[in-house]
């Protein structure tokens, strides 16, 4: 058999993912409590169907911990070190996106000064 290719994604298209930018979302919430809070219903909320598997593999992959619960007591869990690290990795890489951008802008502007600056001693030579 072979790999259904429509489950890859080029990385220049990786923001047209709406999950990962709602796992972002949910990693962040999760690591503002930690280690203090246990949390429920944020997968669930954003996943809806999909949310246990999502969790199971969260768990399996070492990213939250689920912490065993009672008859009729929804699914409580808590972000793990590794999802620490992970949610820090995350937020890193936003950073650094738009401290990219924000470069190239620096960039631009600076040659247009010297372009700026060099046609006026262009004129300043002339006359």
């Amino acid at each position: 058999m072979g790999i259904n290719e429509k489950n890859f994604f080029k990385g220049d298209k990786i923001k047209s993912i709406t999950t990962i930018n709602k796992f972002k979302g949910i990693m962040r919430e999760l690591i503002k409590g930690y280690p203090a809070y246990l949390y429920f219903g944020i997968f669930e909320y954003f996943f809806g169907k999909q949310a246990s598997s999502v969790i199971n593999f969260l768990e399996e992959d070492g990213i939250i911990r689920v912490v065993p619960s009672t008859l009729n007591e929804p699914v409580r869990y808590r972000v793990t070190s590794e999802g620490i690290i992970l949610a820090t990795a995350m937020t890193q890489l936003d950073y650094a996106e738009k401290m990219n951008n924000f470069t190239k802008i620096i960039i631009f502007l600076t040659i247009g000064t010297l372009i700026f600056a060099f046609v006026q001693a262009l004129v300043t030579l002339w006359f």
